[in-house]
């Protein structure tokens, strides 16, 4: 069985970068959600999809955001599990990070550790700005702050840990102490 963990949360809370890291300490492939979306878009068109295209951050409340998630999740599942209950050597190692793993997502796994990233909305305000920077896509921040509290009722709702990721360092620190250390040696 393959070693899984599951990074989720909104946009600009840190899961791609402690994804990365975690995936060089653990030797493991990182697949993001979004890449999954990208591939999958890229085979329909709008008309055919719209729930495909639909921006979570757009929209005009939390309620359509979260909709527009789940249908999108419900889309790329089958391509996550077929990714990971594949035929795979015996220590294989996957981290699965994006907003598409909002909590309860995947949960029919066998995951080691799902986590759900936060950040304090000041951050996610300047990692927000600093992305449209370099996107030139405008993001509604007000809509993914509320998205966040969502994704927080849902993860203690859940018992998932939520980690402070305004301090990237400290939370990778976080989510490597809480690895359950049974099927991850060698690091």
């Amino acid at each position: 069985m393959a070693y899984v963990v599951v990074i989720g949360g909104v946009r600009s809370t840190g899961k791609s970068a402690v994804a990365r890291v975690l995936g060089t300490v653990l030797q493991a492939d990182v697949l993001s959600s979004g890449r999954v979306r990208e591939i999958i878009r890229a085979q329909h068109t709008l008309a055919e999809r719209p729930d495909l295209f639909e921006s979570i951050s757009g929209a005009p409340s939390c309620a359509p955001a979260v909709k527009f998630l789940r249908a999108q999740a419900a889309i790329m599942q089958p391509s996550f599990q077929a990714a990971i209950q594949q035929p795979l050597p015996r220590k294989a190692k996957y981290i699965l990070e994006d907003v598409h793993f909002y909590p309860g997502f995947l949960q029919h796994l066998s995951v080691a550790l799902h986590v759900i990233l936060v950040s304090s909305p000041e951050t996610l305000q300047t990692r927000i700005r600093s992305d449209e920077v370099g996107s030139g896509r405008s993001v509604n921040v007000e809509r993914v702050i509320e998205l966040q509290e969502y994704f927080k009722q849902e993860a203690q709702r859940l018992s998932i840990p939520i980690i402070d990721s305004t301090e990237l360092i400290w939370a990778l620190v976080d989510v490597l102490k809480r690895l359950p250390r049974r099927g991850i040696e060698p690091f």
